[in-house]
Formats: C-alpha cells, sequence, structure tokens
C-alpha cells in the first residue's frame, strides 16, 4: 500500500522539507567546488589572512640566507685552494730550508714559491660573488656584509667579515718581502718556514669561521623553510572544507530529497503541489 499525501497542509511541510533539503545540497555542492569553508567564519578567515601575510614576509628572509650560503661556499671554496697552494708552499720552503738542499736547487724551489704566491694573490683578486670581490678585504669594511635572516632585522643579522687574503696581507711571496718574502737563501727559508706556518694558521682560522656562519645560516634557513612550511600548511587547513563531511552532507541532503519528490508527485492536488515547489 503506498502512501498518499491527502491534505494541503502535508503537502506545504513536504514542500519545505523539499526546499531545506535542495538548500543543504545546493550548499555542499557550492563547498565542494570551491574546496571552502570560509562562507561564515570570519575568525578563521582573519586567521588564514595574517598567516598568508607571515608567509609572504618570510620569503625574503629565506631567499637572502640561502643567498648568504652561496657567498660563503663560494668564498670557502676559494680559501680551500688557498690553503692547499700555501702548504705547496711550506713544503718547498722546508726542503728549501734543509741543510742537504743547494742554492740552484733553493732558486728552483723559490722560483715555484713566488708562483705560488701570484696565483694566491689572483684567487683572491678574482674570488667574486654578484658585484662583490670577497677575499680583497672589502667585507670587513663598514662591519662586513649583514645578513638578515629572519624577520627582525637585528635580532636577526650575521655579520661576515673576511679580510685580505693575497699574498701580500699574509705576508708571502716578493711584493710582501719580509720574513716570507723569499726562499732563495738557507736563511731566507727558514723564515719563510714561519711566516707560511703563520698564513696557513690565518686561512685556517677565517674558514673556520665561515664554517661556523655557514653552520648557523643553515639552521636558520631550515628553521624559516619549516616556518613556512607551518604556516602554509596552516593556513591551507583553515579554508579547506573537509571534503568527507561536505560529501556526507551532498549525499545525505539528496537522499532526503527524493522521498519529498516521490510523495509530492503522489498528492492530489497536484497544480497546489507544483506552485509548492
Amino acid at each position: 500500500m503506498s502512501f498518499v499525501i491527502r491534505e494541503t497542509a502535508s503537502a506545504y511541510q513536504v514542500a519545505a522539507g523539499l526546499s531545506r533539503s535542495y538548500r543543504r545540497v545546493s550548499a555542499a555542492a557550492r563547498r565542494l567546488a570551491l574546496k571552502l569553508g570560509l562562507e561564515n567564519d570570519f575568525a578563521g578567515a582573519g586567521v588564514d589572512a595574517l598567516a598568508r601575510s607571515d608567509i609572504v614576509a618570510f620569503k625574503p628572509a629565506e631567499c637572502t640566507a640561502a643567498e648568504a650560503m652561496a657567498l660563503l661556499q663560494t668564498a670557502g671554496g676559494a680559501l680551500e685552494h688557498i690553503e692547499t697552494l700555501l702548504e705547496r708552499m711550506d713544503g718547498l720552503a722546508r726542503e728549501a730550508a734543509s741543510p742537504r738542499c743547494g742554492d740552484v736547487r733553493r732558486r728552483e724551489h723559490d722560483a715555484g714559491y713566488q708562483k705560488f704566491a701570484g696565483d694566491i694573490s689572483r684567487i683572491a683578486d678574482e674570488t667574486r660573488y654578484a658585484d662583490m670581490t670577497l677575499l680583497d678585504g672589502s667585507l670587513t669594511r663598514e662591519g662586513g656584509v649583514r645578513i638578515e635572516i629572519g624577520t627582525e632585522p637585528v635580532a636577526g643579522e650575521i655579520a661576515v667579515c673576511i679580510p685580505s687574503m693575497d699574498a701580500g696581507a699574509l705576508g708571502l711571496g716578493a711584493q710582501a718581502g719580509g720574513a716570507g718574502g723569499s726562499i732563495a737563501t738557507h736563511a731566507a727559508a727558514e723564515r719563510a718556514v714561519g711566516a707560511v706556518a703563520a698564513a696557513l694558521e690565518s686561512v685556517r682560522s677565517v674558514r673556520s669561521g665561515l664554517e661556523e656562519t655557514g653552520e648557523t645560516l643553515e639552521a636558520s634557513l631550515r628553521a624559516v623553510r619549516l616556518q613556512v612550511q607551518n604556516m602554509a600548511s596552516c593556513a591551507s587547513r583553515i579554508p579547506d572544507a573537509d571534503m568527507a563531511l561536505d560529501m556526507l552532507e551532498f549525499v545525505h541532503s539528496h537522499v532526503l530529497r527524493q522521498p519529498s519528490v516521490s510523495l509530492l508527485a503522489q498528492t492530489n492536488a497536484p497544480r497546489l503541489a507544483m506552485s509548492l515547489l
């Protein structure tokens, strides 16, 4: 036996329920289409806007830290090459300081010694990043290069200072004169051994400082990227609708709509039912 609506009041009730079902279906479909759930959530919209503004603020800090890492890697690579040349100069100086080394051999060693000193100066003059020369001492002026690693301009700054690393500044080579100027004689070679050792210590100290700064920058860069990732995740979770919940609401409202349509189709006043729809 089928259920039939015989009173207009009942038809009104069924039509009202059908209208509510249509509204729920429409709202669920709109959220599913837009994937947004902030139509009536003003607090969520405010948090979403704040998170996205923080992401925009942290992006320049991330780029700055990445560029600073590239600068330090460029300087570190050049210093590594200079250290290798100094080690070779140290070997020549020690051999020239040996009593078994003759004068002719010392002069040959001195020629190689001067060549390596010239290579060191060339590397110091030609090592550049963007428009900055890194190893000519220019990065010691005015407190060095200041790198912002966060959104706070003072608390998030790191200063990078690199002294001059050319042969003259290290006290080596003919242009420098002094103890490390030559190894052409036994006495000069003995003095040069100490000068080269001091230059090696200076270069290694600068390299160590750059590596520590690089580790600090790397840790800061990871922290900034983690903050950006967390804020982006937060910003995406706030406006995104719960797809499973919206799909359940859509199906539920669609199912409720079907019996209402069926009941109205069986009413004894089809014209009234149609006007209600």
